[in-house]
């Protein structure tokens, strides 16, 4: 079975919407020519974003431009 039949992300681009559950996603940033990409999830209740990074878990992030939840 070809897994990208099978699987699908879910992208939400310019920062539109949240996502619904605290699960982690993956964050994506434009600064400059130079993207990044972190693990990071975000908080309904706070509606802040949070680092899941091992050495930076737990640290407060601004908006992702975008963010990518993992597929189903």
């Amino acid at each position: 079975m070809d897994c990208k039949t099978a699987r699908h992300w879910h992208i939400v681009m310019g920062g539109v919407g949240c996502p619904e559950t605290s699960e982690t996603v993956v964050g994506v940033w434009i600064i400059g020519s130079e993207p990044m990409a972190e693990l990071c999830k975000y908080d309904p209740e706070s509606e802040e974003w949070t680092s899941m990074n091992a050495e930076t878990k737990g640290d407060a992030l601004c908006d992702p431009d975008y963010w990518i939840e993992f597929p189903d």
